[in-house]
């Protein structure tokens, strides 16, 4: 056992800087690819450098100049949310993961009257928000309304149920807007009314959790 972590921390001292140097390349293709790696880089080497390491890193990527890669990182903060220690999640992903979703409502509220606002629009603002809205039913689940993070969690790193319940509702109340405004999207915006569709079940799933809790 003792050989098999001294290889394991050998090949993270080898992998983790190369990774991380990637995730600043110049080339926005290489950063944005970068963001999928990282929830598979923190389930390989554990919630030590998940938390250390690998998730300021996507912190950043989060707030890169560049939307596609900002679209990427909101990808792999809902995945990494299910790989990386409970209070990871509670303190650092789910805030990154409610302005993802604010930003997104900001930014299609002003246009959702806008005929030829859809998934093949020019502007990258737009599309980044498009593509929060469309990961509707995974932002929900993942962030533990119907009980992923609670269940990693444990007595020593678990806020007090009632901020976790307070926070669940605080993403419902956000998801729930984007969700109706979705619903009102004119005929040519198919895609924004089947995200509504499909985002709804999680929805009411994720209230009757917090109902339940109460």
């Amino acid at each position: 056992a003792a050989a098999a972590d001294t290889s394991d921390g050998a090949l993270a001292g080898e992998v983790l800087p190369l990774a991380l140097r990637l995730c600043q390349d110049i080339d926005l293709s290489v950063r944005r690819d970068m963001c999928g790696q990282l929830p598979l880089l923190a389930s390989a080497f554990g919630p030590d450098a998940a938390k250390s390491r690998l998730m300021p890193e996507l912190v950043e990527l989060s707030h890169d100049e560049h939307p596609a890669v900002r679209t990427a990182a909101f990808r792999a903060l809902l995945s990494s949310a299910r790989v990386c220690p409970a209070a990871v999640v509670q303190a650092t992903l789910v805030p990154l993961i409610v302005e993802a979703v604010s930003t997104s409502l900001a930014t299609l509220e002003p246009r959702i009257a806008d005929a030829h606002l859809d998934s093949e629009c020019q502007d990258p603002a737009i599309g980044a928000a498009l593509s929060v809205a469309a990961e509707l039913p995974r932002v929900i689940e993942t962030l533990s309304i119907c009980g992923c993070a609670e269940e990693q969690a444990t007595h020593d790193t678990a806020p007090p149920l009632g901020r976790r319940s307070a926070l669940a509702a605080r993403v419902l109340r956000l998801c729930d807007r984007l969700v109706r405004l979705c619903s009102l999207a004119l005929p040519p915006q198919l895609a924004l009314r089947q995200h509504a569709a499909r985002a709804l079940p999680h929805l009411v799933r994720g209230w009757l959790a917090i109902e339940a809790k109460a």
